[in-house]
């Protein structure tokens, strides 16, 4: 992994939950580029995010619901960290509120979703607009991203 940064991260519902958006001069700042992959981290709370280009030069945007879940708000500082990520084979989520989930909608829904052991990971399946809340149990390897052929198991 490389060097890690902190930035005030901001959170809105336009940006998709497995995706951070910096601003160009975050990005010189940390050597990120678009299509890296990143772990934010506050605490002992963290995610792994895609990072895509921002159009605000100084700003950093996740999703709402994914910081909520990490700060209990919408915004706050994280260590964000480049990493580099490859195709998961076998993922154990937990479900950390009760709800009824398509199985099938589900694991469609998770392709290319990064994921990092004991991370968090907010998902919208089908027409559910309501997002579901997981936390990542087991995955290997540690860090990856969930493809077609991930074993995907719910817990």
């Amino acid at each position: 992994m490389a060097k890690p940064s902190f930035l005030y991260i901001d959170g809105s519902k336009d940006v998709p939950s497995s995706v951070i958006k910096l601003g160009e001069s975050i990005m010189q700042k940390t050597g990120i580029k678009e299509g890296d992959a990143v772990k934010i981290s506050t605490g002992n709370k963290h995610a792994i995010l895609w990072v895509r280009k921002s159009n605000e030069q100084n700003m950093a945007r996740a999703n709402s619901n994914l910081l909520n879940l990490l700060f209990k708000e919408e915004r706050g500082i994280v260590k964000i960290t480049k990493t580099t990520l490859k195709e998961s084979k076998y993922v154990e989520l937990k479900l950390l509120e009760n709800s009824d989930i398509n199985v099938l909608d589900a694991k469609r829904s998770l392709i290319f979703t990064p994921v990092v052991e004991n991370g968090y990971i907010v998902v919208f399946i089908g027409e559910n607009t309501r997002p579901l809340n997981f936390k990542v149990q087991r995955v290997y390897p540690s860090p990856s991203f969930i493809t077609t052929t991930t074993q995907i198991f719910f817990s």
